[in-house]
């Protein structure tokens, strides 16, 4: 454990840490660029309607046969008790996810392979048209 807090305490000290932080910054500004641009599309709105029951419960029993990835409605339903119900609030969560799987991308990529490499995937993260896509949707 102790192990464990001097690894994370290294990569906060390293330039590692800015670059993510950079990334993940222009990542989301970038995403969240169009993110109202146009109204709640049909599966976003059942989306957000099992995400809306009652109980926790009740939602992740609308994963076992719901085409959303398991636990989406579950997060989902946090992040509206937080956020509320509209459009930037909603489709806020796959903007930060996506956001944040990119900024890892990068950094691993980086780590593997070097920095030319990372932004290589960096920008073809931000080029591609269906990463930006699901980006925006909830």
């Amino acid at each position: 454990m102790k192990e464990k807090a001097l690894n994370i305490i290294k990569f906060i000290n390293t330039r590692e840490w800015l670059s993510f932080l950079i990334v993940l910054i222009a990542s989301v500004l970038f995403y969240s660029s169009q993110i109202i641009a146009a109204p709640l599309w049909y599966d976003e709105l059942f989306s957000l309607f099992w995400s809306q029951l009652n109980s926790p419960d009740e939602v992740k029993s609308v994963s076992n046969w719901d085409v959303a990835p398991p636990g989406y409605n579950l997060l989902l339903h946090y992040w509206t008790s937080i956020f509320g119900i509209k459009e930037l609030a909603v489709r806020g969560l796959s903007c930060l996810c996506t956001s944040l799987m990119v900024s890892l991308l990068y950094l691993l990529t980086k780590k593997l392979f070097g920095n030319i490499s990372a932004l290589f995937v960096l920008a073809l993260c931000l080029t591609n048209t269906t990463v930006f896509f699901y980006a925006n949707e909830a």
